[in-house]
């Protein structure tokens, strides 16, 4: 027994006493018969030990300790433990109250595990509706993760595997290249056609700790290589000089710029610049100009399969069912999840999102809903051209990675708009999102298959 109810079980015994002795005895004090005449005594009678209605001490904390029950006890229908009522919070035992205590901020009802509301209870309960992250609320676990906050209480927790971003007004988001565009780039300055940005892509986008920490405003464009991008100071942009259309120019072609730097020139304005590590081929007019490809590498698009791996086709280039439009030349590999998904040539990665993980909406396949909603990876090549590896379950490289034909960048998955495990890869034009329209792909082992063919890779050391 409790010390607070040690001393109400001990008054209420000594108010039943009063000044009663055995009878028989010749001390000269009033026996119980005189006590009960006596006026003095009369209106004093000895409250219930048992009953309901001595059954509780209110302490200047405001808890209530409960001695006793009757039938009509909130408890008596309650398994053990704390449980509700309103805007108290009340201990269950063996069918009995033992305790209430009051919750000046409200009770939250978890059945048998119910209590006062607070932050450590919920960390939404101090919180307006909206999506916050865990740490931005004050959680104890889950800081890095998504809290969906309604009614002062958190509806929901969306696993952020590659972590939370803090936004205002309860507009929280998971992280990913398509919330902030420096989130997979090391610190440094970057264009931002370079880094996949959707605004102000002609702009330098100066990136820290994975976060964009100010946009310089380039009005002549911007230029220079990953991590030290700069504006362009001269008055006249290379592309200028771009009369036979939209394409990939040497800078030696153009005359103006850097002589081995590719310009990506559309309506004779430069939309992105690619230093070439080992120059910049000039190509006859009509065909794109290209970096050159290392040194004893030898060109080509091989099947971004291990080295002598088999698999079926399950949708080829130009179909019906979902090849077609900007997607025309992508393939389809039917692969079991997890499977080794290797660079179909040598370049560098511009683009990478893993922000989709287990538990998640579009994990496991999904609609149209879950389109942008998907992990994948993007190369670009010497050729100016890039080639993408979508529904991955994870990637493996990091944006700016440079990587070789046959290097492993990730694992094959079901993520995004999907309605089954595969692989979908295409080529295509080097723009300023992660996702452009497709160009013709051919494979060196396996040509350009079609659906229900069964190809091998020749994707070896």
């Amino acid at each position: 027994m409790s010390s607070i109810r040690r001393l109400v079980f001990a008054a209420a015994t000594l108010a039943a006493c009063g000044d009663m002795i055995e009878p028989g005895t010749d001390s000269g004090r009033p026996t119980r018969t005189d006590a009960r005449s006596d006026s003095a005594l009369e209106d004093r009678a000895a409250p219930a030990i048992d009953g309901a209605t001595t059954d509780a001490s209110i302490t200047d904390t405001g808890i209530q300790v409960m001695d006793g029950g009757t039938s009509a006890d909130p408890c008596a229908s309650r398994q053990d433990g704390t449980h509700c009522d309103g805007m108290l919070l009340r201990a269950c035992a063996t069918g009995r109250t033992t305790m209430t205590v009051p919750c000046m901020d409200g009770c939250i009802d978890r059945g048998a595990m119910s209590a006062c509301g607070s932050d450590a209870v919920d960390p939404c309960f101090n919180d307006p509706d909206g999506d916050y992250c865990g740490g931005s609320i004050g959680a104890t676990t889950r800081q890095n993760d998504l809290y969906r906050c309604r009614g002062r209480r958190t509806e929901r927790i969306d696993a952020c595997g590659e972590g939370c971003f803090d936004r205002p007004g309860g507009t929280d988001v998971c992280a990913s290249d398509m919330v902030d565009p420096c989130f997979n780039d090391p610190d440094g300055r970057y264009c931002g056609s370079s880094i996949g940005a959707t605004t102000r892509q002609n702009d330098v986008y100066v990136c820290a700790g994975r976060r964009t920490s100010t946009i310089e405003a380039c009005s002549m464009g911007c230029e220079g290589s990953a991590g030290m991008a700069r504006c362009r100071t001269s008055t006249t942009d290379p592309c200028t000089a771009a009369t036979l259309g939209d394409g990939l120019y040497c800078g030696r072609s153009l005359g103006m710029g850097s002589p081995d730097t590719l310009y990506d020139c559309r309506a004779r304005r430069t939309a992105s610049a690619m230093p070439c590590m080992h120059g910049c081929l000039v190509r006859p007019p009509g065909m794109p100009d290209a970096c050159n490809p290392p040194p004893g590498s030898t060109p080509g698009y091989r099947l971004p399969f291990a080295c002598m791996y088999s698999t079926t086709v399950t949708q080829g280039n130009n179909s019906a069912f979902s090849h077609n439009g900007t997607q025309a030349w992508a393939y389809d590999f039917g692969v079991p999840r997890g499977t080794p998904v290797v660079a179909m040539e040598a370049g560098t990665v511009t683009h990478v999102n893993g922000s989709v993980v287990s538990g998640g909406a579009c994990w496991n396949g999904g609609g149209s809903e879950c389109a942008n909603t998907v992990n994948y990876v993007s190369i670009q090549h010497a050729d100016g051209t890039r080639t993408l590896y979508l529904h991955l379950d994870a990637p493996e490289v990091a944006r700016g990675a440079i990587v070789t034909r046959g290097q492993r960048i990730g694992r094959s998955g079901n993520t995004g708009w999907s309605s089954g495990p595969h692989l979908h890869v295409q080529r295509q034009a080097n723009c300023s999102s992660w996702f452009c329209t497709s160009q013709s792909l051919t494979f060196q082992e396996a040509g350009m298959p079609g659906s229900g063919a069964r190809v091998t890779s020749n994707n070896c050391p």
